[in-house]
């Protein structure tokens, strides 16, 4: 999982986004076009689910939406807390695909077990 990935890569990442412009050149290109790549490949995949973005040229910013939800996560889930990035990750996929009404509310297995709590809608529903 991508967002999995970002989990211990914070200094990683700031220093793709803040220092890149120290580099060589040819260092600084070849960082820059990977990160076209996987901006590239992420565009595809929401492409195949909404091919019309491509034609609305929203394409491109609706990706990099999805990118700020997993870049800037970092900067507020609190290692070690009751959330984890690997909990997070089907919550930014149903956010992004879905909407907040698709985000569903998880109990977690293991010790961990309720740390999401239902909410007053999901009570509602249940009852």
């Amino acid at each position: 999982m991508f967002v999995d990935v970002y989990a211990d890569s914070q200094a990683a990442h700031r220093v793709l986004t803040e220092d890149v412009k120290f580099l060589q050149d040819a260092d600084r290109e070849r960082v820059i076009e990977g990160q076209r790549r996987v901006v590239a490949a992420f565009a595809d995949a929401v492409a195949a689910v909404r091919p019309e973005l491509r034609r609305d040229d929203l394409l491109k910013p609706v990706t990099m939406l999805l990118f700020g939800m997993m870049n800037w996560m970092f900067t507020w889930l609190q290692p070690g807390g009751r959330l984890t990035h690997a909990d997070m990750a089907p919550v930014v996929a149903d956010l992004f695909f879905g909407g907040l009404n698709a985000v569903k509310v998880r109990e977690a297995p293991g010790p961990r077990a309720g740390r999401m709590r239902d909410s007053p809608e999901a009570k509602t529903r249940a009852a």
